[in-house]
């Protein structure tokens, strides 16, 4: 036990807090890099089918952008892949890309840096009632 704790459940919280932490260190490090605002556009969606057991198939949707930036195209894989967004070719998105590497970029912040904090204090807080739960016991 580790300050009244059992060590899985520590363990567990540890990890839980680190990989919040990483999550929103993330978003701020792209937030401070990727800047420069342009209008991206769907040009292409990749299905990839997800078996689950006893269930019908699944699919992770993932889009590709494309954008213009100081005479070049570019091309990205959305970073969002997911089951739940519907994405359309021609659809019109805006990104913000690092000007330095206008290869990288992110999405608005806002949506993105929420979501890491709202799962990440879930998780948190599940840890936390298994561990209070634990020493009421």
């Amino acid at each position: 036990m580790i300050l009244g704790i059992p060590i899985v459940l520590f363990v567990v919280l540890c990890i839980t807090v680190l990989i919040t932490i990483i999550g929103i260190v993330y978003r701020i490090i792209e937030l401070k890099y990727c800047t420069e605002k342009v209008e991206a556009v769907c040009v292409d969606i990749e299905k990839e089918k997800i078996k689950r057991h006893g269930k019908r198939n699944s699919y992770i949707i993932r889009p590709f952008w494309e954008y213009y930036y100081n005479g070049r195209y570019y091309r990205v894989e959305g970073k969002n892949a997911n089951n739940v967004v519907e994405y359309r070719i021609g659809e019109k998105t805006t990104l913000f890309i690092n000007p330095d590497k206008p290869s990288q970029y992110r999405a608005e912040f806002f949506s993105d840096a929420v979501l890491t904090i709202i799962a990440g204090g879930i998780m948190t807080l599940f840890v936390l009632f298994a561990i209070l739960f634990n020493s009421m016991i």
